[in-house]
């Protein structure tokens, strides 16, 4: 699980620095594609997040429950959406 954790922590940080340019790229450029890939990396480092997370406490010895964190994922998808919906107007 030391490897999990490794290749957690740089997928965390791809996210942080692919976020990072597409605020600033946004800023330049105001297009409503970046903001719609920007929402959807955070929705991903969000849900990448959550995993581990869970993942993190199904590993302790005193849990008898495994949990994915599968309710919390499919929130912050259904979330993601709907910031779309109601802003597809300035979303692409």
């Amino acid at each position: 699980m030391k490897r999990f954790n490794i290749i957690f922590n740089q997928y965390i940080q791809y996210y942080l620095y692919c976020i990072i340019v597409l605020v600033i790229v946004f800023i330049f450029t105001y297009s409503a594609f970046i903001l719609g890939l920007i929402i959807g990396m955070i929705g991903s480092l969000i849900n990448t997040f959550t995993f581990e997370y869970y993942l993190a406490k199904a590993k302790e010895k005193d849990n008898i429950h495994i949990s994915t964190g599968n309710i919390w994922r499919y929130l912050i998808v259904i979330l993601a959406c709907t910031t779309w919906y109601f802003y597809k107007d300035y979303i692409n």
